[in-house]
């Protein structure tokens, strides 16, 4: 084979941040199947990432991803992951080729320009998934974690780049905070729906009243709260 000298090589970048995990049953043509609602804060702070994740009897390549990792980082104990308050974790993304006939023929009406030609010119679609590599017993031991694996020399700042005093280094906002609680209502009020078109209150109660960050700021009657539901029970369902 011939290598490439212009094609930079690195190995996947591993990620850390706070996992929130559920999974519901739910009936198709072919009959019931699971699915996994994957969502990531990461340490540190940004945007949320959020996947789904079905395992219907012939389990696709994605879930195949994420469920390995999660068994391997929970010691073949996935339900230690799903935790109202989540739990930590490192992660990297890892890509995949979907060589699938439904895929391709998807990507060809759709979207041409994800289509892409192996070096026997079949078509594929690259696509990515959750690997989890570890699990963590808290935040703590998370941090102490990232500052290994990035080379971050300041342990009282996990944030600090390697030389970087505390005093310069930027602040992470509150656990607690309520706006980096809101991120999370999406989520928490897409798993109250059930798996239906109509969030059940009585669930959302329940799951807000569970999670110490949420129950600080809202209730299932606040504003934000209210508005995530309207929002979400006049979204389409496919």
């Amino acid at each position: 084979m011939t290598v490439n000298p212009f094609v930079i090589n690195e190995k996947p970048v591993t990620q850390f941040g706070n996992l929130f995990l559920s999974f519901e049953e739910k009936q198709g043509s072919n009959g019931a199947y699971y699915q996994f609602n994957v969502t990531v804060g990461p340490l540190g702070g940004g945007d949320l990432i959020e996947r789904k994740y079905f395992n219907f009897a012939q389990t696709p390549n994605d879930t195949k991803i994420f469920l390995d990792g999660l068994n391997q980082a929970t010691n073949n104990q996935p339900m230690t992951a799903v935790n109202d308050d989540g739990v930590w974790v490192e992660w990297q993304w890892e890509t995949f080729r979907d060589y699938g006939k439904k895929t391709i023929q998807h990507y060809k009406d759709n979207d041409v320009n994800k289509l892409q030609a192996d070096n026997k010119g079949r078509f594929f679609v690259e696509k990515g998934a959750i690997k989890l590599l570890r699990m963590f017993r808290d935040e703590n031991e998370c941090i102490a974690a990232h500052d290994s694996v990035k080379g971050i020399e300041n342990s009282n700042n996990p944030f600090a780049s390697s030389g970087q005093t505390a005093a310069s280094a930027p602040t992470a906002a509150p656990v607690a905070d309520k706006e980096t609680a809101s991120k999370f209502l999406p989520w928490i009020v897409k798993t109250a729906m059930n798996g239906g078109n109509r969030v059940d209150r009585n669930i959302l109660a329940t799951m807000i009243a569970g999670n110490d960050a949420l129950r600080q700021h809202f209730t299932v009657d606040s504003p934000e709260v209210v508005a995530e539901i309207a929002k979400l029970e006049t979204e389409p369902v496919f």
